[in-house]
């Protein structure tokens, strides 16, 4: 199950079940980041991290790229950071270990897309 939480300009979209559908979860983002949304997505302890989903998720981050938004990972397990650090895809992705780190990320790319240094 996911849920979709607004803080301020960002949506955060929350893995709250392992009883989820990457489908829904990849549509949900989609959408988010074609309407120029920065997205977060917080992850809980009973994810189990494929290598399929973090492939789904890098052309997330492709997208927000594309619409001048954030694109973050937040709130992951040291056993799901091993796995993303693992994978070909460690540095396509912008991590933050907790919600309120990913928030100040957000704000500071903002920040940086505004001044069109980034």
């Amino acid at each position: 199950m996911i849920e979709v939480q607004e803080l301020d300009n960002i949506s955060v979209v929350k893995i709250v079940s392992k009883l989820y559908s990457v489908d829904k979860l990849i549509l949900t983002i989609t959408k988010l980041l074609e309407s120029g949304t920065n997205t977060i997505v917080s992850f809980n302890s009973e994810i189990n991290i494929e290598t399929s989903l973090l492939q789904r998720l890098f052309t997330m981050n492709v997208l927000a790229i594309k619409n001048k938004c954030s694109f973050l990972i937040a709130n992951f397990t040291s056993t799901q950071l091993n796995i993303i650090e693992n994978s070909e895809y460690s540095e396509k992705f912008t991590f933050a270990p907790t919600l309120s780190e990913a928030q100040d990320i957000v704000y500071m790319e903002e920040i940086e897309r505004e001044l069109d240094l980034k």
